[in-house]
């Protein structure tokens, strides 16, 4: 896999009624925001400052339909020491996205997160490390 910086222009987006000092929520980058996305990619990924999942859980968020993703400027450090937290959180909502693609009857149900501290998509501290059982989850053959 690989990724090509298709552009990285500032976007200025009127979220109407959300007062500056709160975060944006995925309710409201879903509705105003993810419609933005840059038509000839595959994948647009949104660095949000302030962003606040759906279910107020998460600090970025995967939207396979809209094949948008929104990642927290500052997202929180829950990666193995020695790892870049906004890398690890990119890759982390990149594998939601994969997985909601290969596993589509698994998607509203299956978070695809896991128990296996130091990998990619665990439950506690991750890293960019990828093992066999999270790439047959993203690879499906």
């Amino acid at each position: 896999m690989s990724f090509k910086l298709a552009d990285a222009a500032p976007l200025s987006v009127n979220v109407k009624d959300i007062p500056l000092k709160d975060p944006l929520t995925g309710q409201v980058f879903l509705s105003q925001v993810a419609g933005q996305k840059y038509k000839n990619a595959d994948l647009t990924v949104f660095l949000v400052k302030d962003y606040v999942s759906r279910d107020k859980k998460g600090m970025s968020e995967a939207f396979p339909d809209e094949m948008v993703s929104a990642v927290a400027d500052d997202p929180p450090n829950v990666v193995l020491k020695g790892e870049d937290k906004f890398e690890v959180t990119f890759a982390h909502e990149v594998c939601h996205l994969l997985q909601d693609i290969q596993q589509p009857s698994e998607a509203a149900t299956v978070t695809g997160h896991h128990s296996r501290e130091g990998i990619l998509m665990s439950t506690g501290k991750e890293s960019s490390r990828v093992d066999e059982a999270l790439m047959r989850r993203i690879n499906v053959p």
